[in-house]
């Protein structure tokens, strides 16, 4: 079996097509009384951890990441499979559109 997180280029063929594994981080910080659930897809580690340190300063006023928050951030962070085109992964425009 082939380890994705050693391999992050590995495609695997469906019976839809083919799928690439994303990284895939959801905010569980508590928000308004919730859970946030701002998620965010790509296809690096380092892309997600950049989306997610912007939403964390936009959507919750957090101007500097602590080392510990950046642990969690990294431990939340799952591989994911996706669908070429599929609308979900992040886009550099797309962050301030999901934090407004």
């Amino acid at each position: 079996m082939v380890d994705v997180r050693e391999n992050p280029d590995y495609e695997s063929s469906s019976p839809f097509g083919a799928e690439e594994h994303y990284r895939e981080f959801i905010c569980t910080e508590e928000y308004e009384g919730k859970e946030c659930g701002f998620m965010v897809r790509a296809k690096t580690d380092d892309e997600v951890i950049e989306h997610a340190h912007m939403h964390q300063e936009m959507a919750h006023g957090v101007k500097e990441i602590s080392p510990d928050l950046e642990k969690k951030i990294k431990e939340r962070i799952k591989v994911v499979p996706i669908k070429p085109g599929d609308s979900r992964v992040a886009k550099k425009k797309s962050i301030l559109d999901t934090c407004i």
